[in-house]
């Protein structure tokens, strides 16, 4: 390989301390000749489109985090993470990993601070979900009938209670009360919707990633419930029947 002419390597490095300095004024200089008051703008521009987008994702957990705390929080992002997506709308989900990898006193003092983030960017994904192919039929008659799951619904299971900030700020000991049982579902009206849901119907949706008939689901559920298929039958249809409703699930012709 030829070496880069060092013109080439020059702008190269200075694009890097250009970089250095905008992610972590505090320990990098600008680069020589570059005068202080128009990289101060690029500064300040990107820590607040990039504090704007990460608390507007985490809406919740920014309401209960004092400021001091949110603002260190959004600093030590900026200075340590690695974004592994060059696209602006994953910086949500490159905060989240960055959340998940920490071991500070921020996950002693907000043991919830995970959770409830990606609670409310679940949200916020989904509303950038691709449409799906709608299916022809919305009327489930039987267990014989296939079923796919929706590829805009997400199964969750939370140890807090990302659903209700009180009752977070309510709880003293430290300790998760869950689980609790979520579907989010980007239905056919392009609506986000959050259904508060159980481990028995959860399971069954879940059952569906890839193509089943009804008949299948009730076989796996009554072994795995150990109960018998026909007394299983009733409450499957009833659980299936919803999920057919709230688009969460779809019958493959």
């Amino acid at each position: 390989m030829k070496p880069k002419p060092t013109n080439e390597l020059d702008f190269q490095s200075i694009q890097y301390a250009f970089a250095r300095c905008i992610r972590d004024p505090e320990h990098h200089k600008p680069p020589e000749n570059v005068s202080k008051r128009r990289i101060a703008v690029y500064q300040r521009l990107f820590y607040n489109n990039i504090e704007s987008f990460c608390g507007r994702t985490c809406k919740s957990f920014r309401k209960i985090i004092t400021d001091e705390r949110w603002h260190a929080l959004i600093r030590s992002f900026l200075q340590e993470h690695e974004c592994e997506s060059p696209y602006f709308k994953d910086i949500p989900f490159e905060f989240l990993s960055f959340l998940s990898s920490l071991e500070d006193s921020l996950l002693l003092d907000y043991p919830y601070a995970i959770e409830l983030c990606h609670f409310d960017w679940v949200q916020q994904e989904l509303d950038l979900a691709a449409d799906p192919k709608p299916p022809k039929n919305f009327n489930l008659k039987n267990l014989v009938q296939k079923l796919v799951l929706s590829p805009n619904a997400r199964l969750l299971s939370y140890r807090w209670p990302v659903h209700d900030l009180k009752l977070i700020e309510s709880i003293k000991d430290g300790s998760p009360h869950g689980p609790y049982w979520f579907i989010f579902i980007r239905n056919l009206r392009n609506r986000v919707e959050r259904i508060s849901s159980n481990a028995r119907t959860i399971r069954a949706a879940e059952l569906l990633q890839e193509p089943k008939s009804g008949m299948q689901i009730l076989d796996i559920l009554a072994s795995e419930w150990k109960v018998p298929a026909q007394s299983l039958g009733k409450q499957l249809f009833a659980i299936l029947s919803q999920l057919v409703e709230k688009h969460v699930v779809f019958i493959v012709d």
